[in-house]
């Protein structure tokens, strides 16, 4: 972790199951990890190094860009994530909720 990574970002249905697919800029497959809800955002931190993922599971994840590893995991409450950016610094990562509420989490 921590090294530049550039990449192209996919979540997609296959056979029914929501995927995150990360593939780096020469369409080489990094990793893809079944998420078991539907995602409705995701954001990648400034340095490449973590992606964050959030949706009808009411739960913020964050992974691992270079190799979809989950780093973090933290429940949101009762309503679904609608929107996700991570701080500059990449210590925190801000959700809004369906509920119309901000969640801020220390990663």
């Amino acid at each position: 972790m921590g090294q530049f990574i550039s990449t192209l970002l996919c979540c997609f249905r296959d056979k029914g199951t929501p995927t995150l697919v990360l593939y780096s800029i020469n369409r080489a497959l990094i990793g893809e990890v079944p998420l078991g809800e539907q995602i409705m955002d995701l954001s990648v931190s400034d340095d490449s190094s973590m992606v964050a993922t959030g949706g009808f599971g009411r739960q913020i994840r964050v992974w691992a860009a270079d190799n979809l590893e989950l780093l973090h995991q933290q429940g949101v409450g009762a309503a679904s994530v609608r929107a996700l950016s991570f701080a500059a610094d990449g210590r925190w990562v801000v959700a809004g909720l369906a509920s119309g509420h901000v969640s801020v989490r220390a990663l």
